[in-house]
């Protein structure tokens, strides 16, 4: 069981203000180092490993990188092979991580070694250029597909790669720019699906959705949106969307916080009641994480936060994060706090020590 206290490549680092201890991954084995994006856990099911993004500005790529947790693995590793963006996501086993390349789905193991999935249609990408493959990859509830909500061109649109076959199946085309598809935790033919805001690859024109957060089946049918009482501008209305294990979905309101949406009766509940950005619960959804706001970072410094939603207590992981010393846009420099599988630690990225660095924080602090 991972214990950052004995592990020789994490350094505890206390928050100035709160007194919160947080464990740095001190091995610096690039200018940029972040966790992934909170969506897709960085810390495998079965404990053993660590799996974070690393930049080296001014290349805008992002590669994938791994660290174990055993106290004996005392070096982190990056690969040049895996220039992997947003989309990196632990596979089951732990040992491994599947991530998007121009137009593919590759699987990488914690020894570098490579493995092709598959690859969106020919015909569907007819020589334009790929500005997305997948946002980030999540896998069907019965193992079988991999749902890639790609953008070529200026066209965005829904596939599936099946596991099995490594077979491409379009399923949705959409008139407006959609990401962030995730598959539903429980039932395999459910996903959610963002729109989000556009600028035309050859006009330039910048286009703002109004709605956000929709649902739809793996045939494409059913779609629907959940949070259209939260209509979008910028840096206001819904967003940031995720599955929780119980089946439901949670999603940020800017300006009043985490709402909750339950499917089976259709009512949304306000779970954390302030003004967040990006947010994450355990599995149980008391324990919920959030960062307020990178979006402002320019104006005033960012705050990492926790909360326990029986006893609404509210607790500061971190008081106020300086900007970071790279621009956020090209590597997505957001703290992106995530619970790790077993409820144990919020992953982040931190700015604490002048640098981006990957985090680790014992919720075992906040107990009572």
């Amino acid at each position: 069981m991972f214990d950052p206290t004995s592990h020789p490549a994490f350094t505890a680092v206390p928050d100035p203000l709160s007194g919160t201890l947080s464990w740095h991954l001190d091995s610096a084995i690039a200018p940029i180092q972040r966790g992934l994006y909170y969506t897709n856990p960085a810390i495998s099911a079965d404990g053993h490993w660590l799996w974070f993004a690393v930049a080296f500005p001014p290349n805008p790529q992002v590669f994938a990188a791994r660290i174990g947790l055993d106290p004996a693995e005392r070096e982190p590793r990056w690969f040049p092979q895996a220039a992997c963006g947003e989309t990196l996501a632990v596979c089951p086993s732990g040992d491994a991580a599947w991530f998007c390349s121009e137009g593919a789905v590759w699987r990488i193991d914690v020894e570098g070694r490579l493995e092709r999935l598959g690859a969106l249609p020919a015909e569907f990408v007819a020589g334009r250029h790929i500005f997305r493959t997948a946002t980030h990859l999540t896998c069907s509830a019965d193992g079988h597909h991999l749902a890639l909500d790609c953008e070529v061109g200026d066209s965005c649109a829904l596939a599936l790669l099946d596991l099995r076959s490594g077979a491409v199946q379009m399923v949705q085309e959409f008139q407006a720019r959609h990401n962030h598809a995730q598959f539903s935790l429980h039932d395999p033919d459910l996903l959610l699906i963002a729109q989000d805001q556009a600028r035309h690859p050859v006009s330039g024109r910048f286009i703002h959705h109004r709605l956000r957060t929709f649902t739809m089946r793996r045939d494409g049918s059913g779609y629907r949106c959940i949070n259209a009482q939260f209509p979008c501008r910028p840096y206001h209305g819904a967003c940031h969307e995720w599955w929780l294990a119980d089946g439901r979905i949670a999603y940020i309101e800017y300006d009043s916080g985490v709402h909750v949406h339950d499917l089976r009766d259709g009512t949304t509940t306000l779970v954390w009641p302030e003004p967040l950005c990006h947010a994450h619960a355990d599995r149980s959804a008391r324990f919920w994480c959030a960062d307020q706001s990178p979006y402002y970072w320019a104006e005033k410094p960012c705050q990492v936060l926790f909360y326990d939603a029986l006893t609404r207590t509210r607790r500061v992981i971190h008081s106020g994060l300086p900007q970071p010393p790279h621009a956020r846009g090209p590597w997505h420099l957001d703290p992106h706090p995530q619970f790790s599988p077993d409820g144990r630690f919020v992953v982040w990225m931190s700015t604490a020590r002048g640098r981006c660095e990957v985090v680790v924080t014992p919720v075992g602090q906040f107990a009572g």
